[in-house]
This record gives structure tokens, C-alpha cells and sequence, in this order.
């Protein structure tokens, strides 16, 4: 039996360019505001749905994954944390 392969059929991960409100749910779902969802999207829209190195976007999603990894925010250095990091190098 040969499997359906309609292209029309929507696929949230795979149609490119992803539909905005769909993007807003994926990054909500992560604990994401809408207005990174927005960044993302404005970011990627720019680029014409390519990667930095010009390549086309295969699956929205990792792209996502990767941009929620690349904005998260960075840990303060606590003193406890400084003191360890000097500890080690000496």
C-alpha cells in the first residue's frame, strides 16, 4: 500500500514559511514569550527561511530548538561559582 504524500497536506514541522500563531504556541509551549516567537520569526522571514550559512530551513522546529538554546539567558558568575572556577585553574 503506497503511503499519501499529498504536498498540499499541512505539516506544522515541515511547511516553510510556518504560520506566525503556530510559531507562538511551539515557543509557548517551551515557557517562550510571544515576542521571541515574533523575533524568531522576523529574524528568519529576513533571511528568507536560510540558515546563516545560506542553506534552506528543512524543519522550522530545529531552527526554533536552536534559537530558544542561543537566547537563553546566561547565569550570573555567583561568588560560590567564581570561587570553584578559581579553584580548578590553580
Amino acid at each position: 500500500m503506497k503511503e499519501n504524500r499529498n504536498p498540499t497536506s499541512h505539516n506544522s514541522t515541515t511547511t516553510i514559511p510556518p504560520d506566525i500563531e503556530i510559531v507562538k504556541i511551539y515557543f509557548s509551549q517551551r515557557g517562550k514569550s510571544d515576542a521571541d516567537a515574533i523575533s524568531f520569526y522576523k529574524v528568519y522571514k529576513t533571511r528568507k527561511w536560510k540558515t546563516i550559512r545560506g542553506c534552506p530551513v528543512k524543519n522550522w522546529m530545529t531552527a526554533a530548538n536552536n534559537w530558544i538554546w542561543n537566547h537563553r539567558p546566561k547565569r550570573p558568575i555567583t561568588i560560590a561559582r567564581k570561587l570553584t572556577i578559581e579553584v580548578r585553574s590553580n
